[in-house]
């Protein structure tokens, strides 16, 4: 069967490689993962949803948990702009950003805000990270997906998203 080529690996790896070294200095990639809202609809293989995590040392628990609050957001946001899904959320220490290319195909990236230290409290610095940024680099990963290799995500569909999965850790 199908696999996800090398070439999809080295995207992301180049893309979110760029992203630390370049885009936000101050700033720094927390999460990102790849998820199919229609994989894993039973409780007991909700994780088969999941097609990639970084860091990919985080536990099971984690990732689930990452993966259902940026569905709770999608889901929550979609009466009020239902022509448009959520793409990015403030929370006062990070930013999600979450991209559909596909029908049912999320990617998400979690950046933490870099912080100054005044006398007891945190100061976050909102304004050095900019939504544009954030969301043109997850499209732009998506494009180097495609440019560097005939794959979609959908061609993952016909496969058990944790055999994938494991396919991708185990290519490191």
């Amino acid at each position: 069967g199908r696999r996800i080529g090398r070439s999809v690996l080295f995207c992301l790896c180049f893309v979110f490689s760029f992203f630390n070294k370049q885009q936000l200095q101050m700033s720094s990639l927390t999460h990102f993962f790849l998820f199919n809202d229609t994989f894993g609809q039973r409780e007991d293989n909700e994780e088969e949803k999941i097609l990639y995590f970084h860091p990919h040392h985080c536990p099971l628990q984690t990732r689930m948990k990452k993966v259902g609050l940026s569905l709770a957001y999608i889901n929550f946001a979609r009466p009020f702009t239902p022509d448009r899904p959520v793409e990015v959320v403030h929370t006062k220490h990070s930013r999600q950003v979450i991209f559909q290319p596909e029908d049912h195909f999320w990617m998400c990236m979690t950046v933490e805000l870099r912080h100054i230290v005044k006398g007891k409290h945190l100061e976050f610095q909102e304004e050095e990270v900019l939504d544009e940024s954030l969301l043109s680099i997850l499209k732009q990963a998506y494009s180097m997906l495609k440019v560097m290799s005939t794959t979609t995500f959908e061609s993952f569909a016909p496969f058990n998203s944790s055999e994938t999965t494991t396919f991708i850790y185990n290519y490191k």
